[in-house]
């Protein structure tokens, strides 16, 4: 699983330009909307920054990001896009399209932004986590572990680097020994339960990695990848009632994720409504055909990494 950068925010303290200040006013409005979940609100006020700076790469990224998190990937591409006419070297632009394009399916793509990202500030420890990320789904397990690595390396507080590094160390005395560290840590935020659920099912421990999805959704309860992660690990232990309770739900969030639909379409067909499980699995290829030529069987995708 890949996150999705979050919104920008800005920090005003002073602003001797009315116009400057207007734009700010603007900026701090956007964030507020978002946060109390008024996504329309807030696409308005980034609008109105952009209007009064039609210059503002921050606000253009800022604007595409909520724009993908809403489902109009394709007025994300533009916004972020033209952040990059404005600033053909902005990494923060260059990694958040990568990130677009690994959620799209555009694994291959996604990689060329990381690395040019990282070609203008290779101390992005996110970059690094993303890249990781992007390269295990490609099945490049040793560049994945390097990048998960390097992410530690330049940020050691990068809890989702290194909850996605463990899963891929090959020596299991160390693998055991980063998991006992992690798993004394005090988490409080839902990405990071996501994290250390996937751990936990990595080191075969699955009613404590439920646990710690359900603590995330506690937290966030509307963090898609969450409830997918629930799906996925319920359906393994027989509860299909519960697996599609929560694929529902991933969907009813997240109408983009192919994973969703691919693994509820194979859920359905199990219990036999072989209409809804076509219908879900034209709409998986649909948002990414990639997944007809990458899956030789039929079988639950994995987890999503942080």
């Amino acid at each position: 699983m890949r996150i999705i950068p979050i919104l920008v925010m800005v920090s005003c303290f002073a602003w001797p330009d009315p116009a400057i200040a207007e734009k700010a006013d603007y900026v701090e409005s956007a964030i507020a909307c978002a946060k109390a979940g008024d996504k329309e609100g807030a696409l308005l006020q980034y609008s109105k920054a952009i209007q009064n700076n039609p210059h503002d790469a921050v606000a253009f990224i800022d604007r595409a990001i909520l724009r993908f998190n809403t489902g109009d990937h394709n007025g994300a591409f533009v916004d972020i896009n033209f952040a990059l006419k404005l600033n053909m070297i902005d990494y923060n632009a260059l990694r958040t399209r990568a990130d677009f394009k690994a959620e799209c399916g555009d694994t291959t793509g996604a990689l060329r932004d990381y690395s040019e990202a990282l070609k203008w500030n290779n101390k992005d420890s996110l970059a690094y986590n993303n890249r990781g990320t992007a390269r295990l789904e490609l099945k490049k397990t040793k560049e994945a572990l390097a990048d998960f690595e390097k992410a530690v390396a330049v940020d050691p507080n990068n809890l989702l680097a290194r909850f996605n590094r463990l899963c891929l160390i090959p020596n299991k005395i160390e693998a055991r020994s980063e998991y006992e560290k992690l798993n004394k840590l005090s988490i409080r935020d839902a990405a990071s339960h996501l994290s250390m659920a996937n751990a936990h099912y990595h080191f075969g421990y699955t009613d404590k990695a439920l646990d710690e999805l359900s603590k995330a959704i506690q937290l966030d309860n509307a963090y898609a990848h969450a409830y997918y992660n629930r799906a996925v690990i319920r359906e393994e232990q027989g509860n299909k009632t519960g697996s599609l309770a929560d694929y529902n739900k991933a969907i009813e969030i997240d109408s983009t994720n192919p994973r969703a639909y691919y693994n509820r379409s194979l859920l359905r067909e199990s219990m036999n409504d072989r209409e809804g499980a076509m219908k879900d699995l034209n709409r998986a290829l649909e948002i990414n055909p990639h997944l007809k030529t990458r899956e030789n069987r039929a079988k639950p995708l994995e987890l999503m990494l942080s």
